[in-house]
């Protein structure tokens, strides 16, 4: 790769997304790889994207002639580009605006399939897929975001794409949040490759009985993360379109994050399996007895709803009678309110959505390390086995209450790099976050692998064509969810949450 591995590009532009697929340039470029598709409103993201390709060095000597292929030096011509964006909901309480600053946006995608089909051809692969959480309805995102259409017509084109869904489960909340049916999906037609890390794996740092603790948030399926990892044992999947990639295009959205602070290039790798169920996310209890879903200074009611929760999820059965108690729960909370107002104590926090979350970072970095040199026979390997290269969508990115549903913020940005440490990074100071206090950025360099430069003094900013530091990028101050306000916010001017 000609990227160098402390190296972000940064381009701004202004907030806002173009209005109708198929989202084409709004310049005919030299380089472009499709012919006769007619003009276009001016389509700023498409630029952008452009020029961040530039300033990563991609086959610098060629810009600007009708021979650039800045993808070519990392997907060979009749290879394939798995392009993986975050397409984590299908809908928001702010309609489709709320959406645009939820999931990486179609124009953005766009962009990325014209680079790939330059690099690869008529006659290779460009996938662009998802595997999210059980409750999206998928076809419906790619209808009212505009994918569909833009896939269709690039399908027409000659452009080799398709648009897959990778999840084999699909489920569906009632109003109060309850998953009430499933129904099965193909899953990704490629197959599943299984992996232990075994000791190597960041859970490897943990005893036996904390281990046990470890719980997902696929409510859907019974819980299995426990038992798929131990000190020694430390069990994944990945879809076997990542491991068929020549090159992985991962297209992050820059959000909060309610159990990992903020979200982008690093966490956007956990939509690449479907065995959601493998992936802790947090452990029953409290610190002081191994756990991290609440605070030790949680209030009692917190902890007893926590804990019934969890007993839940254990059987079919369980979750079948805490369906049967959420209303319950519902109105009790309802009734306080009423009685006692919104005043909540700010160690009221649960489902690990907070600052004390010790276990979804050591996951998504697990995910990582797979990703980039996981082997398509299981194994992982010293080197890395595909081509990485993440771009983070931060034209409207999301604070608040996210990943699932926060705030349209307006930023107006993109980044790139294949250093998803770095770019991570670089992301966190332009929300106004600090690294340092973030465990999945702090703490990368204990990965089993080689991720990337978790020291900002070590990482160059390209931004819009000038070298600066994660410091010097502006701050938009980001609002953290809930459970991290005043914990990771730069300056630090917020008081901490209790424990």
């Amino acid at each position: 790769m000609n990227t160098k591995p402390a190296r972000v590009a940064l381009r701004t532009l202004p907030p806002a997304y173009p209005d109708a697929p198929p989202f084409a340039p709004g310049a005919a470029y030299p380089e472009s790889p499709i012919s006769g598709e007619g003009a276009a409103p001016e389509n700023r993201v498409y630029a952008a994207f452009r020029l961040l390709l530039a300033d990563l060095g991609l086959d610098a000597e060629r810009f600007g002639t009708a021979q650039w292929n800045p993808l070519g030096v990392l997907a060979p011509r009749g290879g394939t580009v798995l392009i993986k964006p975050n397409l984590v909901v299908s809908e928001h309480d702010q309609g489709l605006a709320g959406l645009h600053g939820t999931v990486c946006h179609p124009a953005v995608i766009r962009a990325a399939i014209d680079y790939a089909f330059l690099a690869v051809g008529p006659q290779g692969q460009i996938i662009v897929g998802d595997c999210p959480i059980k409750e999206v309805d998928f076809e419906r995102l790619a209808e009212i975001s505009g994918l569909r259409a833009t896939v269709d017509t690039l399908q027409k084109h000659g452009v080799p794409v398709t648009l897959e869904d990778f999840r084999d489960l699909a489920a569906t909340r009632d109003r109060h949040g309850v998953i009430v049916d499933s129904r099965p999906l193909p899953g990704d037609r490629r197959g599943v490759v299984a992996y232990d890390l075994g000791s190597a794996s960041l859970f490897g740092q943990l005893s036996a009985a904390v281990c046990r603790r470890l719980r997902s948030t696929a409510a859907v399926y019974e819980e299995a993360a426990s038992s798929a990892h131990t000190p020694t044992l430390n069990r994944y999947t990945l879809t076997g379109s990542v491991l068929a990639a020549d090159l992985v295009l991962s297209l992050a959205k820059l959000k909060t994050h309610r159990k990992t602070g903020m979200t982008g290039a690093l966490k956007n790798v956990i939509g690449m399996t479907n065995e959601k169920r493998l992936l802790p996310h947090h452990r029953a209890g409290t610190p002081a007895q191994g756990g991290d879903i609440c605070p030790d200074a949680a209030p009692a009611t917190r902890k007893l709803a926590e804990g019934l929760r969890q007993r839940a999820n254990a059987s079919r059965h369980g979750r079948l009678l805490y369906a049967g108690m959420v209303p319950a729960f519902a109105l009790a909370r309802r009734l306080r309110r009423l009685l006692h107002g919104e005043r909540r104590s700010p160690a009221d926090i649960g489902e690990g959505s907070w600052w004390g979350n010790d276990t979804i970072w050591r996951t998504t970095l697990d995910m990582n390390v797979l990703v980039r040199y996981g082997t398509r026979a299981g194994q992982v390997a010293a080197e890395p086995q595909r081509a990485v290269l993440a771009v983070i969508d931060a034209v409207l990115a999301g604070d608040g209450e996210g990943p699932l549903y926060p705030t349209p913020k307006p930023v107006g940005a993109l980044l790139a790099g294949s250093d998803p440490v770095a770019c991570d990074i670089a992301a966190s100071y332009l929300a106004g976050f600090d690294p340092v206090r973030i465990p999945m950025l702090a703490r990368a360099g204990e990965a089993a692998r080689h991720l990337g430069e978790s020291d900002p003094a070590r990482i160059t900013v390209c931004y819009d064509g000038a070298a600066r530091t994660p410091a010097e990028l502006p701050n938009h101050h980001f609002r953290p969810s809930s459970g991290w306000a005043g914990q990771i916010e730069r300056p630090e001017s917020a008081p901490r949450a209790a424990r």
